[in-house]
């Protein structure tokens, strides 16, 4: 490209390139035939030589817009794809116009979307120009219209006065612009060549770089696209020499670049590898080790060693897991030194933490499970052992047969019942919760978990064997505890039947010391015989409550299939001092009575005696003096009386020698 070349065709302004776009935003070559007729007719040896060395207006044409093509431009090529050209028809003939459209369609291939024609201002002209667009086929829309109705595809502000609009435009400036666009160009690009083949490093100072930042300089503030492109142009330019001086400090970059992305690769290859060895393990190996570990042993022994064996999981799960603590602070790392993974390195993390701490949290509760299985294998165990020490017990006879014994037994007896309701109320509480704790699922979407049905079915049915177990103890410890209190209240009946012979007896003997006495008068004689009475009827209730116990001690020999002689015996003893004490009472009672016929007797005496004083008193007075003593008249009476005091007296000698042998 020689701007030189075409500087006289643009001067005349044939064609102008000038930057402007229509409304659509393809850019506008201007053109204009009459500039050609109009300037071929002048005197100027140098312009006339030049333009008609092409062999006239369709070669100048031609030249000039095939070097239009060549320029570089981003507004070119529009969304639509094409050039729009304006072509000047308002003086030109209608030969040039059909001139200028072939030179565009033939300089120009299949890079014109639209052709405006200003049409001529004589009428004739118009219809010739009409008629030819309508006989001829171009590769591009042509418009026939006028400069008034120009705006209608393209801008005021994008025409150049010529055309009537406002767009700055001038030949002779354009062609300077360009030449020196064009020089810089071409000897930056020299300086590039020869720098990219090894020349002399790029001074601070070089003409070149002066030369190409002036123009830049000029040109940066300037509101012309095309000027703008060739602004963009040398700072492209500039910016590649530049690199290519500092390229043995961009090699020094490169290559410590290459070994950071290399070094960056090698880690995220170290960690993409250790990510997927360690999810392989947690999926496969670890998850076919969980899953052949998920129960919870139907005894003590397979519990145990199920326990062992989830400590050897826990310990590799422990490693596993501090791998994946690892790897994530590996990932943390990267993340910092290779932002452009950032996204993926963070979802591996989060994935791999999940993924670590679900399996850790599995392996956590399904060792708790085992342990939980244990202890509760464990209390089944003491259960059965505290229960098969009480079924032993109460399925042997009993050796206890007084009350101290049964006693014992009886203490002995509830100490082991107690031991065994704390151990089953330990039994199904902890059997309780492990159960419901068994039957909630495991958290976190695990592909082919499974489920504690079968041990919630084992611990269930230990469970309700544990309660038909204790069912059965408390059956036999009642007949049993029966048996102890049939034992207890026989011993205690016994005790009070020999409790109540002794009362008896005690009685017995307080009615031989206490009551031996003879009363001296009727007062004491009924005094005497109702503490007799009273002492009757506390012995008599004594002797019934003895009787009654005897008779309840029987039964209960009977009913715990004991030997009843022992009982017989007792009956017999408290039979004999009962018939002891009733003959004492009935003694007793005889000589009260005879105590009282002793005393009434005496008193009767006494009473005749003194009535016989009386009387005796009577006739000394009246009659003795005169008739003498009254000897004979008293001697029946007197006679009587020592009769019956005789009598009594014998009665009295018998008193009182019962009353010194019962002394005695």
């Amino acid at each position: 490209m020689d701007v030189s070349r075409q500087r006289a065709r643009i001067e005349t302004e044939l064609a102008a390139f000038p930057g402007g776009t229509d409304r659509l935003g393809s850019s506008l070559i201007l053109i204009s035939p009459h500039s050609h007729s109009s300037n071929s007719l002048t005197s100027k040896a140098a312009s006339t030589s030049c333009l008609q060395s092409g062999g006239g207006l369709y070669d100048d044409l031609v030249s000039l817009l095939g070097y239009f093509s060549l320029i570089p431009s981003l507004e070119i090529f529009s969304s639509k794809g094409g050039l729009c050209v304006v072509i000047d028809g308002r003086k030109a003939a209608a030969r040039s116009v059909r001139t200028v459209l072939r030179a565009c369609q033939q300089a120009l291939y299949r890079k014109v979307r639209l052709a405006i024609i200003v049409q001529p201002e004589r009428f004739l002209d118009q219809q010739k120009i009409h008629f030819d667009l309508l006989v001829e086929t171009h590769q591009f829309k042509t418009i026939l219209t006028s400069v008034h109705k120009l705006s209608r595809w393209v801008d005021v502000s994008q025409l150049p006065p010529s055309f009537g609009g406002a767009f700055p435009y001038e030949p002779t400036r354009w062609c300077d612009t360009r030449e020196r666009f064009e020089f810089a160009e071409a000897t930056l690009r020299a300086r590039l060549a020869e720098m990219e083949a090894g020349g002399n490093p790029l001074g601070d100072d070089e003409p070149t770089l002066r030369r190409a930042d002036a123009f830049l300089s000029e040109i940066r503030v300037s509101s012309n696209p095309l000027e703008k492109q060739y602004a963009n142009t040398i700072k492209e330019l500039l910016e590649k020499l530049r690199i290519v001086s500092r390229q043995p400090e961009l090699d020094a970059e490169k290559k410590k670049k290459d070994e950071e992305e290399s070094e960056k690769k090698r880690l995220l290859d170290e960690h993409a590898n250790g990510v997927n060895s360690l999810l392989d393990w947690l999926e496969g190996s670890g998850e076919k080790w969980l899953q052949s570990l998920h129960e919870i042993g139907e005894s003590r022994d397979e519990a145990r060693q199920l326990v062992r064996e989830h400590e050897q999981l826990t310990t590799k799960s422990q490693e596993v897991s501090q791998q994946a603590e690892e790897l994530a602070e590996l990932a943390q790392r990267l993340t910092a030194t290779a932002p452009e993974h950032a996204i993926t390195l963070q979802k591996i993390r989060d994935i791999l933490l999940s993924t670590s701490t679900i399996f850790m949290s599995r392996v956590k509760r399904q060792a708790e499970m085992v342990n939980r299985s244990e202890k509760f294998h464990e209390q089944m165990s003491e259960f059965s052992r505290k229960t098969d020490n009480l079924l032993e017990s109460l399925c042997t006879d009993l050796h206890c047969s007084d009350l101290a014994g049964a006693e014992i037994e009886r203490k002995q007896l509830e100490e082991k019942v107690e031991q065994m309701e704390s151990i089953y109320e330990e039994v199904m509480d902890i059997g309780a919760v492990f159960a419901e704790d068994l039957a909630t699922p495991e958290k976190g979407p695990i592909k082919g978990s499974r489920n504690y049905v079968a041990g919630v079915a084992h611990i269930r049915e230990n469970m309700a064997a544990a309660k038909h177990r204790r069912k059965r103890c408390l059956d036999l410890v009642d007949v049993r505890r029966l048996k102890l209190e049939q034992i207890i209240r026989l011993s205690t009946c016994e005790r009070d039947a020999n409790q109540a012979i002794s009362w008896i007896e005690e009685l017995q003997e307080t009615l031989r010391r206490d009551y031996n006495q003879v009363g001296c008068d009727e007062t004491e004689l009924r005094v005497l015989k109702k503490d007799r009475e009273q002492l009757e009827d506390t012995a008599r209730s004594t002797y019934h409550y003895g009787k009654e116990l005897c008779q309840v001690a029987l039964v209960l020999r009977r009913s715990l299939r004991m030997d009843s002689s022992p009982q017989k015996q007792l009956a017999d003893k408290l039979e004999h001092i009962w018939g002891r004490l009733t003959r004492a009472l009935t003694e007793h009672d005889a000589r009260t009575h005879v105590c009282a016929a002793f005393n009434s007797a005496c008193v009767q005496i006494l009473k005749r005696i003194d009535e016989l004083d009386r009387q005796a008193k009577e006739y000394l007075l009246t009659k003795g003096r005169r008739q003498g003593p009254p000897t004979l008249l008293f001697s029946v009476e007197r006679r009587k009386l020592g009769s019956d005091v005789a009598e009594l007296r014998h009665i009295g000698e018998m008193l009182v020698a019962q009353t010194n042998a019962n002394h005695v």
